[in-house]
């Protein structure tokens, strides 16, 4: 695949980095055929783009990576300020009591997830974003209940699956509330 070995940066950038619902964000960069291995431009924009847009970059370029480097990617880690600590320990707690211990993983809070993306499940952590935070601990609290989902049943977003899982742990939680069984 000839955009592994190519150097033009910007287009690198413009390439990996296009939002999911454009086709070319589902490019398998994988070269199985040719056996081209990824060039040090491609490596490193995919380095950049995975620690200032993670949500955004592209999840095969981002697995080419890891095989050709042998090492984990993980976007840029932010500071807590403010209430922010606060919330967190809030929604951590409330996920717990609804049986979601969602801090058994480790909680990176970070601000490179890209736009309207408010946590990534990945590689056994639970990515949550600033704007989560900057839309209070309720969204917080969904933000790391969804993420830990994810990690520990292995449900995919917007899948059948999960939209079960969600109603069926509700539906559990309101017969737990009436204290009896429908």
């Amino acid at each position: 695949m000839r955009i592994l070995a190519c150097d033009d940066d910007s287009f690198l950038n413009e390439v990996l980095a296009v939002d999911n619902k454009y086709y070319e964000h589902h490019f398998d960069f994988k070269d199985t055929v040719y056996g081209t291995k990824p060039g040090t431009p491609f490596l490193k924009t995919v380095e950049k783009l995975t620690q200032h847009a993670a949500g955004r970059t592209s999840l095969s370029a981002q697995m080419v990576y890891r095989t050709a480097k042998r090492e984990k990617l993980a976007p840029a880690t932010a500071t807590l300020v403010g209430v922010e600590a606060d919330i967190l320990q809030k929604a951590v707690a409330f996920a717990r009591g609804l049986g979601f211990p969602v801090d058994e993983y480790p909680i990176i809070v970070t601000d490179a997830l890209g736009p309207n993306i408010l946590g990534m499940a990945e590689n056994g952590r639970i990515y949550a974003s600033r704007l989560a935070f900057m839309q209070g601990t309720k969204r917080v609290a969904g933000t790391l209940i969804e993420e830990f989902i994810h990690l520990r049943y292995k449900y995919e977003d917007e899948t059948r699956g999960m939209q079960e899982f969600l109603l069926d742990r509700l539906v559990h939680l309101g017969e737990q509330m009436q204290g009896e069984t429908l």
